[in-house]
């Protein structure tokens, strides 16, 4: 047994990530372009979620304008649960 620490022996959410996200990569046939929007939906719901669904703060925590945020709500027909 040596001193150092193996990516095993992190937790979980360390091991993926700091955004605790990671591509999926699965036997089905899904299109590319199709598999990058989930994930894109998937970074600015959590953005959205982690910044209590203001725009503005999602918006920099993901380093992009508000603007962009909005139009990419409409784009994947995004809405608060």
């Amino acid at each position: 047994k040596t001193d150092a620490i193996l990516v095993e022996d992190l937790p979980s959410r360390i091991q993926k990530g700091a955004s605790g996200l990671e591509p999926e990569i699965s036997p089905e046939k899904v299109p590319f372009e199709q598999r990058v929007g989930n994930f894109e939906k998937k970074l600015i719901v959590d953005a959205l979620e982690k910044a209590n669904w203001v725009q503005t703060k999602a918006a920099e925590l993901l380093g992009t304008s508000r603007s962009i945020i909005k139009y990419k709500i409409k784009k994947y027909g995004i809405k608060r649960v």
